[in-house]
């Protein structure tokens, strides 16, 4: 009596090749979640560079003085497109200010770059 030759996978085979697959996997979803972040952070640093170069250009243009508040919308359209907004959900402003506020000569900051002293925002900070 002849026996089949049965074609296939042992169980052993197929649990090896799940743990190779989730062992990737751990090691790749913590790593894209971490550039994506740091995507976003370089996004909010380009961002407020452009605050401060329209900032800059309004004063300039305005015969403001340093140290005059203006609104980010004082902005919109003429210096920039549309009201800045943070990638990651922070605000612009400058230290002391509200939310949305600006003064003229001072750099200005995101709130998730100068508020959470946990994580390393760097990135949300001009430098």
């Amino acid at each position: 009596m002849k026996t089949a030759d049965i074609k296939g996978y042992t169980l052993i085979e197929v649990l090896v090749v799940f743990g190779i697959i989730a062992l990737l996997i751990l090691i790749a979803v913590p790593n894209f979640f971490s550039m994506r972040e740091k995507s976003r952070a370089q996004a909010c640093s380009r961002t407020l560079r452009q605050i401060e170069m329209s900032v800059e250009q309004y004063a300039m243009d305005s015969n403001k003085n340093k140290g005059d508040i203006l609104s980010a919308e004082e902005l919109v359209p003429t210096y920039i497109k549309r009201t800045p907004r943070c990638p990651s959900g922070g605000t612009y402003q400058n230290e002391g200010c509200t939310a949305g506020m600006l003064v003229i000569g001072e750099t200005p900051t995101c709130s998730i770059g100068t508020n959470n002293p946990i994580i390393e925002w760097d990135d949300h900070i001009l430098r």
